[in-house]
């Protein structure tokens, strides 16, 4: 703490600084003879005012406010009035942080500004809402249609393959199988088992291939998440 400041002292509005997180306490300590006040000397920041908006695991971002400056008393000089000089303390504080890793960037508050952005982020938040309302709505009404074309699709490749593979007349079986989890590849070792008789060159792929796995029947399959 240090002396309390004239009347000619003036408050500014809060500075907004970045700071190391090893400089967290010294916010107080910087500048400290910049304010001499009845033979005494202090800091212009005011003293508990740094309050913290943000940090990660290398640096802080603190909101403080500063003495602005110290005004002198004026006097007359025959009729003509001659003000005071005028000290400023704000750039000798930004100059002391600078120095000390600090990094300090001015902050004025202004009541319309911050009335405007919020009005506009109630805007934006309620055209939001609006919009994921729409897309969901549109999502539930079309799902099932393309669900079922997309099942009709993998119906048809898979009529067409076997008719390419087994030829005509038809005589095959179309299933549906839905493994539990994790036994899907059980599942798979299984049916080569059992369908092992119908296309024994099936091994002839080699298995760094990039196409698409050879199997003695024929497979399409299909992953569908819904929660």
């Amino acid at each position: 703490s240090g002396p309390r400041p004239s009347r000619g002292c003036r408050q500014s509005g809060a500075k907004v600084f970045a700071e190391p997180r090893r400089l967290r306490r010294r916010y107080a300590s910087l500048a400290a003879d910049a304010v001499i006040v009845d033979g005494a000397a202090c800091s212009p920041a005011v003293p508990g005012s740094a309050k913290k908006l943000a940090g990660d695991g290398e640096a802080c971002l603190y909101a403080l406010t500063l003495l602005k400056g110290k005004t002198g008393a004026g006097s007359y000089d025959g009729d003509a009035w001659v003000p005071g000089s005028t000290t400023d303390f704000v750039g000798v504080y930004a100059a002391a942080a600078k120095a000390s890793g600090f990094t300090v960037r001015p902050f004025e508050y202004d009541a319309d500004k911050v009335a405007r952005d919020e009005s506009e982020r109630q805007a934006l938040s309620t055209e939001c809402d609006r919009l994921h309302a729409a897309i969901v709505r549109w999502c539930k009404a079309h799902f099932a249609e393309s669900f079922v074309a997309w099942m009709h699709l993998k119906v048809v490749r898979a009529f067409v393959e076997s008719v390419l593979r087994y030829g005509l007349p038809v005589d095959f079986v179309t299933a549906l199988l839905v493994p539990s989890k994790y036994r899907e590849q059980p599942l798979q070792s299984a049916l080569d088992k059992m369908f092992a008789h119908l296309d024994g060159e099936g091994a002839l792929v080699p298995e760094d291939s990039d196409e698409e796995k050879y199997s003695n029947y024929v497979l399409q399959k299909c992953t569908a998440q819904m929660t």
